[in-house]
């Protein structure tokens, strides 16, 4: 099986950028709301997986009757982190879906993101998830190897002591650039392989792992546009986060002088709908970069076309 990716100019990831707002900008209400609702199906999804661990611990804390062996953090936070690595997949293969009918001006509704459940694509669409165990896993790994033996087990106490208000010093990994650089390029393949490859899986009908594999060649060859694109992202969000705290705050502290409940209402919907904002960049950015290397609906312009060749 061949799967054909195109190479794209480093320009392309300004182009990136700019264009998804303009997607976003044909149906405001609905991509928002696309997003929103994403969010909170994913929250409700973590959140029931949890149920059952709560349940759990507070009928052993009454009597010790199940006796229970294993700690709080494992029965409450591990079944909510394994369903929300499962389950976006699949949300994000909606989010997608409704960026990509958007932008070609057909109907869609906010409910496009169940979108990852039609079509019989539901667990290859989940199985994606792999990828995001099998980095970290390997970001353990790089962690033991470039900040040495006692590197995590500090970082844990530290981790511990902040969330008590306790400040100690962090702890100097061995070997800090490699530590940095790694998880950097573990990060950097590790999101795009799993992206990309949402996209095949939903829009092409590829299979998972042939679709992570051709993510990761496309990355490589790509890193340039992705490289000027991720580096827009930031930035923006860098200067978006800054305005929005400023402006934000402001609202918060004079409706807050009115009614007190009504400031955090703001704090909530401004926290919302800059978190809508966000997703709605990034996914735009995603879906307008899967088309320009791996779709033909519209092929990469401005300079002549040059492909590879993903060998399956």
């Amino acid at each position: 099986m061949q799967i054909s990716i195109h190479t794209v100019p480093a320009s392309k990831g300004l182009n990136w950028v700019t264009q998804s707002l303009d997607v976003a900008g044909r149906r405001p209400g609905l991509v928002l709301s696309a997003m929103l609702l994403g969010l909170f199906v994913l929250v409700v999804l973590a959140f029931a997986a949890a149920i059952p661990g709560a349940v759990m611990m507070g009928l052993d804390s009454a009597d010790h009757a199940l006796g229970l062996s294993f700690s709080t953090v494992w029965v409450l936070v591990v079944p909510p982190m394994l369903v929300m690595i499962f389950a976006q997949p699949v949300v994000f293969a909606g989010l997608l879906h409704v960026l990509r009918e958007v932008d070609a001006g057909r109907p869609v509704g906010v409910t496009g993101i169940l979108a990852g459940l039609a079509g019989g694509r539901t667990m290859a669409l989940a199985s994606i998830g792999l990828v995001q165990v099998a980095s970290s896993a390997l970001n353990l790994l790089f962690t033991r190897l470039f900040g040495g033996a006692e590197y995590l087990p500090q970082y844990g106490n530290y981790m511990a002591s902040m969330t008590k208000g306790v400040v100690i010093a962090p702890p100097v990994p061995e070997h800090g650039a490699l530590l940095f650089v790694s998880g950097l390029a573990l990060g950097f393949l590790a999101f795009t392989a799993q992206m990309y490859a949402i996209a095949q899986v939903q829009f092409q009908r590829r299979e998972p792992l042939a679709a992570v594999i051709a993510s990761l060649r496309a990355s490589i060859v790509n890193v340039l546009p992705l490289t000027v694109a991720g580096l827009i992202f930031a930035v923006g969000l860098f200067v978006g986060i800054i305005v929005l705290m400023l402006a934000g705050g402001l609202l918060v502290m004079i409706v807050s002088f009115v009614a007190k409940a009504l400031g955090s209402l703001i704090a909530l919907l401004i926290g919302l709908f800059a978190t809508a904002l966000v997703l709605t960049l990034m996914f735009g950015g995603i879906y307008l970069s899967w088309r320009d290397m791996f779709s033909d609906e519209q092929p990469p312009a401005d300079e002549p076309e040059q492909r590879i060749q993903a060998e399956m």
